[in-house]
């Protein structure tokens, strides 16, 4: 049998779009693989703008949620792992591996323009909000605040925020605060 440029050319493309598409579907972390499918799910693409063309910093990666329709920039040494719960909430996971570093967003349906006191009460088991700050996060309206969560090791600080029908409730350890900031900051909500 013989193979003309175009032909040869032909099968060497369509290798490297098979390619791409397992590369781009396999795990996070593979040591994870039946959650990280989930976070797959998301478009948790390492080092890879799929969504936006975002280029992540030197020793970042990137996150896009398709179905939040955000993106941001976390450390590269994290593993992520997003989990259905109960009541329409979605917990993702940034977590440094094998040690109490990281943070955590809970997304959850939420109608209202701005969060209530109710909401607070209702959503923050501590019942604990010092240092409350008015903040935005891309645009959307929220606050920030220090907090007390058993789970994660004592003191945290978190940033609560309403975007698209969604409530978005960061929480972080204090000592991650720094960092926390960083990553906030390189928030973006999907441009229409």
């Amino acid at each position: 049998m013989k193979y003309t440029g175009v032909g040869v050319l032909t099968i060497f493309v369509v290798g490297i779009i098979v390619g791409l598409y397992f590369y781009l579907q396999r795990p996070i972390n593979p040591a994870e693989s039946n959650q990280a499918s989930v976070a797959t799910a998301f478009n948790a693409v390492p080092n890879a703008g799929f969504l936006t063309g975002r280029v992540p910093p030197k020793g970042s990666r990137i996150y896009e949620d398709a179905l939040y329709t955000f993106s941001l920039f976390y450390p590269e040494v994290y593993t992520v792992r997003a989990h259905f719960l109960p009541g329409e909430v979605t917990m993702i996971a940034f977590e440094k591996e094998k040690e109490k570093e990281g943070f955590q967003i809970y997304v959850t349906p939420f109608l209202e323009a701005q969060i209530t006191d109710e909401r607070f009460k209702k959503d923050l088991p501590s019942g604990i909000r010092k240092k409350l700050q008015e903040m935005t996060v891309d645009g959307a309206a929220g606050a920030a605040f220090d907090s007390e969560d058993r789970d994660l090791g004592g003191e945290t600080r978190e940033v609560w925020f309403v975007k698209n029908g969604y409530l978005f409730e960061v929480t972080a350890p204090k000592q991650f605060e720094v960092t926390l900031l960083k990553i906030m900051e390189s928030w973006e909500f999907f441009k229409n």
